[in-house]
């Protein structure tokens, strides 16, 4: 699974905010795929900027009681 910046993702979104570029022609120029631009322009407007963000996992460690 491929992940992409933040910084990308809110370049992108902003982008096609301004206006006088389709979703198409933005995935093309950027080599991504429609869906995915789709995706990202749903949840900025859903849910603002954050939504964009990459979730961290935590890593969860695991101590050996006895």
């Amino acid at each position: 699974m491929v992940k992409y910046s933040s910084k990308l993702k809110a370049e992108i979104v902003s982008e096609y905010l301004a206006g006088g570029i389709s979703m198409n022609s933005l995935a093309r120029k950027h080599g991504l795929p429609k869906r995915q631009v789709s995706i990202w322009i749903q949840k900025f407007r859903l849910s603002g900027v954050d939504s964009l963000k990459r979730k961290k996992l935590g890593v969860r460690l695991r101590l050996n009681s006895k």
